[in-house]
């Protein structure tokens, strides 16, 4: 694929990588039915949807490694739950899940023919055996003013090479789609919700976890792929996910969410800190920084003028996440003091 970059010639790009339904499912193929019009709405169907974005990177599903079903059930395990993820990042383990609101060109480049990881051939430790990173933006998504399916969902991404798109039509709930239903509380969230992981993707549900949108990845095979796509992806490239939701009126539910991809070790240094990413259960801080770099944790107590600080924990790896309602307290506030440590 031919590519033109502000300011840098045609390139060629080896061809998009993308992964099935099916790969991420761990499951055999089967026919799928088109995209078609969907016809009279069922009875009871959503009129708008609630979305919840989690942009993420996980290890290539497309390679025989164990790493992806085990990220792919934590991250899985924590979307259904209404996203309460574990403090964990990637800088030990393929496994850990690092929400983010940007990536870097590691994040989302694939091999075909090398092991890499995070842009680097050969990987060591945890790391071997591993085929690269696709960046993911995974979703909730809440029925408004009825209920929801797979059946009637779709995206697209918008982001150059790393574009794509998919209608969910056809497909049934599975262990990467899973339908969330109220318990006897009525209340979406809590301990007593049903879940949906197998059968028709017609039937219809309060609320959708759904591993999302992939990232088509240009593949990484040597050394010169490797330059090919740090020019790529100089400046930041702008990536938009796309989500609709056929709710039988004229035009279809939309949900719009953003990311920007760099290149290697170009993500200004301002744009490091605690990322507020939204949730059904309030605000979840993950902690966007170099690889290998630790940060010092803490808050404000009292007032925003007051000077008193408390320390949460003595340092944290890239990734490493905490709950709104784990910083906030009695007398304290959400104020952040970010500390490097060397």
């Amino acid at each position: 694929m031919a590519l033109l970059v502000a300011g840098i010639t045609a390139i060629t790009v080896h061809a998009q990588n993308e992964v099935t339904e099916w790969v991420q499912d761990g499951t055999t193929p089967t026919a799928v039915a088109k995209s078609a019009p969907k016809g009279t709405p069922p009875a009871g169907l959503a009129t708008a949807i609630q979305v919840y974005p989690f942009w993420i990177s996980l290890p290539d599903a497309n390679r025989a490694t164990n790493s992806f079903p085990v990220a792919r059930d934590s991250l899985m395990a924590a979307l259904k739950m209404g996203g309460v993820f574990d403090n964990r990042g990637r800088e030990s383990s393929p496994t850990g899940l690092d929400i983010r609101n940007r990536f870097d060109s590691g994040d989302v480049t694939t091999s075909t023919n090398r092991n890499l990881w995070r842009f680097q051939f050969a990987p060591t430790n945890a790391f071997v055996g591993e085929w690269g990173n696709r960046g993911y933006c995974a979703v909730l998504i809440v029925g408004v003013g009825g209920k929801i399916n797979i059946e009637r969902l779709s995206w697209k991404v918008f982001g150059g090479v790393l574009s794509g798109e998919r209608s969910l039509s056809g497909f049934g709930y599975s262990i990467t789609r899973i339908g969330v239903n109220t318990g006897p509380d009525g209340k979406l969230w809590t301990a007593d919700d049903i879940f949906v992981s197998v059968g028709d993707g017609t039937a219809l549900v309060d609320a959708i976890a759904y591993i999302g949108a992939s990232l088509s990845s240009p593949n990484v095979n040597d050394s010169l792929d490797q330059q090919k796509i740090e020019g790529y992806f100089t400046n930041g490239l702008p990536v938009m996910v796309e989500f609709q939701f056929d709710t039988g009126a004229p035009n279809p539910a939309v949900f719009r969410t953003s990311t920007t991809v760099y290149a290697m070790g170009q993500v200004s240094q301002s744009a490091y800190g605690w990322v507020p990413i939204k949730t059904p259960y309030g605000l979840l801080y993950s902690l966007v920084a170099p690889q290998g770099s630790r940060y010092e944790i803490g808050r404000m107590f009292g007032q925003a003028r007051q000077t008193g600080y408390a320390s949460v924990s003595a340092s944290a790896p890239p990734g490493f996440s905490l709950a709104e309602s784990f910083l906030q307290g009695t007398n304290y506030g959400v104020f952040f003091r970010i500390h490097r440590v060397q």
